[in-house]
This record gives structure tokens, C-alpha cells and sequence, in this order.
């Protein structure tokens, strides 16, 4: 069919007939064009030697496993399902909220320049509920210049979490990272949350400084002084607000940039990053630091604390800069005319737009860092650097078209204004019509989940490294009291049917002071 074609001189196309469109039009130079040998095709098709014709083209003995030489970012529809293990929560969750054109906008005031690192912090994803269930322990090396390699004597149980035994996250003391770590449950539902991991062999048992658990504030060291009023259940299927992040109180899983975002499919398309990202900035530079700003109001919803020193460490002058604001690249901006010099760069533009970025925590330095994947699949950062041949992060002074699209990008970012609790009432009753800010949606809402793991998904309810960067994030430490290592674990059920009118303004007694950041006790153990 093909030699028929061919010798048709344009009159007809492929499977014969009418050409449904014009051949291609001829080369205007000679000097490209190949020489045709029939000699070189299989010798089992009859052939007669054609004219050379631009859709002539050789069948290849061996297939290209090549990756493309080029990328290019393609705003392609929106999914139809989603994992959940790679898109958790619920579509009503903050973390994949689409931004409203009714959104109302505040300067951000980001001064991110050439003298600006730019990061990745890893935050760890152990999702594999098959894993053997591992005793997780308590280690106070946290920031000091002890070793988190070694649980504390006596041992004290913090947690108990399916765990890979050969899955490594090194204590390197001159590099210290928060490493805030998300645990899926055998139940393959419940999340548990702690930081900063560290399994340094396969023959140590993991450690944590402190666990998350957002529904029991009393039993949680990360939560153990808060705003007040968070009752979420840890559910994959939930809202998925709150978790390890010491300094708001906020996820370590929601908005983290997972392994293949950003990055190139096999035909070097890079896709739309399709939820919010969370990002860290120098606490002392830009946090708002307002006259007689106390532990109720130091951070911004959808965040329920701030650092432990914030009275002494923030000084910014921003009313709009806290722990848990959400920045956001302005609608009036046109991707493709910002001057941004890389295809990841336009995508990240893309999701700022369209999604935003929550502030989550001080990257400890001058320095903007993303949170990205760690897991048993890799390190976020160097597959990014493996897809592009350049490097994800960059210390001050240094710079790639990646670093520079994210300095550029950082310093024109706005804050939303009008995100608070009430709006994301009136946002999640609306059906899909509303976006962050109010408004129409600038995409739709997140798919619904395909990959459901129970008979049926769960209601969300309230319960009562690798890679050499730049200098690390840092948290504040947060000290429990001993527990003896045979307190038996207690199980946690859930009570109250979760609905979005449940997220109210936080409120905390006045009394609060910034010393009850250190809990009490010790959490009781969940167990798998």
C-alpha cells in the first residue's frame, strides 16, 4: 500500500483514498536531502524504486532508547483519576484547592536574588503499607551536635510504622536537614507524622525527635501547644491539613513536589503539577513580626503555630508574611512572555498561578527551599538533576536557568488576602464551582480517587539523603518527657463524621505562652 501511495503523486494518503491533507510541501535545498537505495529495504517487499518522496523514512533495526534532546512544558488536561498514593486527600483539601479568579492579592515583598539560595527539602514518604511494621524511637539529637543515629537510653517507643529496612536517611551533623517523615499505616489508610527521621543502618532502628498528631494536641509534641481546634483525622482520604512541619503546624506530605513532577514524560512533555506546593523562607528576614504579636498571633491560617523563638527570630515587615500565608503568581501574568529561560520553569510558573505555594517553615539561611520527595524511590532532587543535567538547587552566587526562573518567580509572588477559614467554608460547599479566594475556578477541582486501597474509602474523621546542597533548614527542637519503652501501645478511633464547616478560626486561651511549645508527656503509640 505504501509503494501505491508513494507513486500517487500526492493524490492519495496512508490506506489509500483521498489524502485527508495535503502532502508535505517540498524541500526548498537539496543539500539535506538523503539518497534512497531500494537495496536497503527488506528483501521480502517487492518494491519499485520511487522518487525520493519526504515521507519516505527507513524502518530502524533497533528502537531508540534514547531520551529526547529537547523538553517542553503542555498545559494538558486535567486527569480524570488520580492515585492516591501520588495525589492524596480529599478535593476539598487545601493541598489541591485550585486559586479563584475571585482571590484578592497583597504584595509579597520577596527580595530572592542571585545572592538567594535556592533548596530542596526532603521530606520522607515511607507509603508502602506491606513493609514489616518497625519500632520507631526516640532520639533528642534533633539540631544539637549529637548523633540521631542512636535512640535514647532507656529506649523510649515512639511509634510503630511499616518501615523498609534497607530504606536510609544518613545524620550528617555539619548538613542537618528536619527530614519531617509521613508513615502510611497497614490499615492503608491512617497517616502518622514525625521529625526529623534518621535510620542511619539497616541494622539501627529508626528515630524520631517528635511525632504529629493533629487530632490529640495533648499527645503530640509537635502540636502540644497550638491555636487551638484541630480535630482532623489522619486519613489519606481526608483534608490532610496538618502534620509535622514544627514551624505551622502543616503537612509533610500535602503539596510536597513528588518524583516526576516537573519533569519530562518519555516524549519530553512536562505536565501541569496540579496541586499547591509548600516552600520555606527565612524566618528572620520576611516572617512578620508585629508589636506585642504573641503565640496566637504569629502565623496565619490554615496554620496553627509558628516557631518556637519567633518572638526573638522574626523581623520582617510584611503583614502578609507568615507561616501558613499562600503566595501565588498573579493572573495578569503571561507564562510565555515573563522571559523565564527553562521548560520547568514555565510549569512551575504554571502551578504558581493556578495552585499557589504555602509558607510552612524557616529555611534557617537566606535561601527559599521547596519540600521534595525522599523515599524508598529515590531522592526528588537528584532525579531532577538526572532529567535535565542540571542541578535542582543552588547556593548564593551560583545559578542554572532553573535557579534562575525560581529567584525570578519567588520575588514576584503576592500573597492571597482573602484565604482564611470562613472562605474555605463557603469555597468547599460550593461544589466545584469556587476556588481559593472565591470565585470560578482557575482549573477544576482534583479528580476523584481511583486507586482505593479499603472496600470503601473511609469518611474523614477527628480523633480524640543523599544529595550535597546548601547549608540546611532548621526547626526548633521540642523535648519530650521519658516514657518507660513497655508502655503497651493504645489504639485511636475515630468518633465524629469530619464536614468542612468543622475548620473554623483557630483559638487558643489566652494564657498560652511560648514555654508550653515543650510537651508534658510523651504521645501515646499508635499502633499499625
Amino acid at each position: 500500500m505504501y509503494n501505491t501511495v508513494t507513486a500517487s503523486q500526492g493524490t492519495l494518503g496512508v490506506g489509500g483514498g483521498a489524502a485527508r491533507q495535503p502532502w508535505a510541501s517540498p524541500f526548498t535545498g537539496t543539500s539535506l536531502v538523503p539518497t534512497i537505495k531500494t537495496t536497503s529495504l527488506p528483501s521480502a517487499v517487492p518494491v519499485k524504486a520511487p522518487t525520493f518522496n519526504p515521507a519516505f523514512i527507513m524502518p530502524s533495526a533497533t528502537p531508540s532508547t534514547q531520551s529526547p534532546t529537547s523538553t517542553r512544558f503542555v498545559v494538558t488536561a486535567a486527569p480524570a483519576s488520580r492515585d492516591i498514593f501520588q495525589s492524596p486527600f480529599s478535593n476539598i483539601s487545601i493541598w489541591n484547592l485550585p486559586i479563584g479568579n475571585g482571590a484578592l492579592f497583597a504584595e509579597g515583598g520577596l527580595t530572592i536574588t542571585a545572592n538567594s539560595g535556592v533548596d530542596g527539602e526532603p521530606e520522607v514518604l515511607l507509603l508502602d503499607p506491606t513493609q514489616p511494621v518497625t519500632n520507631i524511637y526516640y532520639s533528642s539529637g534533633a539540631w544539637t551536635s549529637n548523633s540521631r543515629c542512636n535512640p535514647d537510653v532507656p529506649l523510649q517507643l515512639y511509634l510503630q510504622a511499616p518501615f523498609p529496612t534497607n530504606f536510609l536517611v544518613a545524620d550528617i551533623v555539619s548538613n542537618r536537614r528536619n527530614y519531617p517523615a509521613t508513615f502510611i499505616m497497614s490499615d492503608k489508610v491512617t497517616l502518622r507524622q514525625g521529625m526529623p527521621l534518621a535510620h542511619c543502618s539497616a541494622g539501627q532502628s529508626p528515630t524520631l525527635l517528635a511525632v504529629a498528631d493533629p487530632a490529640n494536641p495533648s499527645r503530640s509534641a509537635l502540636f502540644a501547644a497550638t491555636a487551638g481546634g484541630v480535630t482532623e483525622s489522619p486519613s489519606i482520604y481526608g483534608p490532610g491539613f496538618y502534620g509535622a512541619h514544627a514551624s505551622s503546624g502543616l503537612s509533610a506530605i500535602g503539596g510536597t513536589i513528588r518524583i516526576g513532577e516537573f519533569m519530562p514524560d518519555s516524549q519530553g512533555i512536562i505536565r501541569p503539577v496540579r496541586h499547591a506546593l509548600k516552600a520555606n523562607i527565612q524566618a528572620a528576614k520576611y516572617f512578620y513580626k508585629a508589636v506585642g504579636m504573641t503565640a496566637l498571633t504569629c502565623f496565619k491560617w490554615p496554620a496553627v503555630k509558628c516557631s518556637y523563638g519567633y518572638a526573638n527570630q522574626y523581623a520582617g515587615t510584611n503583614q502578609f508574611l507568615s507561616p501558613g500565608s499562600l503566595l501565588a503568581l498573579l493572573p495578569s501574568y503571561d507564562i510565555n512572555n515573563m522571559g523565564l529561560v527553562s521548560e520547568p520553569g514555565k510549569a512551575l510558573a504554571w502551578t504558581l498561578q493556578n495552585y499557589g505555594v504555602y509558607l510552612v517553615d524557616d529555611s534557617g539561611w537566606n535561601a527559599v527551599a521547596f519540600e521534595t520527595e525522599l523515599s524508598p524511590k529515590g531522592d526528588y532532587r537528584d532525579a531532577f538533576s538526572a532529567a535535565y543535567g542540571f542541578a535542582f538547587f543552588a547556593a548564593p552566587g551560583n545559578e542554572n536557568v532553573w535557579v534562575k526562573d525560581v529567584r525570578k518567580l519567588f520575588s514576584l509572588l503576592s500573597v492571597v488576602k482573602n484565604w482564611d477559614a470562613a472562605m474555605y467554608n463557603t469555597v468547599t460547599a460550593s461544589q466545584g464551582t469556587l476556588g481559593v479566594g472565591g470565585g470560578a475556578p482557575r482549573q477544576p477541582w482534583a479528580a476523584p480517587i481511583t486507586q482505593l486501597l479499603v472496600s470503601k474509602p473511609p469518611t474523614a474523621q477527628p480523633v480524640a539523603a543523599k544529595s550535597t546542597a546548601p547549608t540546611p533548614s532548621k526547626s526548633p527542637s521540642v523535648s519530650p518527657t521519658a516514657v518507660p519503652a513497655t508502655t503497651k501501645p493504645s489504639s485511636t478511633k475515630p468518633t465524629t463524621t469530619w464536614k468542612p464547616s468543622s475548620i473554623k478560626p483557630s483559638a487558643t486561651p489566652a494564657s498560652m505562652k511560648p514555654s508550653s511549645l515543650k510537651p508534658t508527656r510523651k504521645p501515646t503509640v499508635t499502633p499499625a
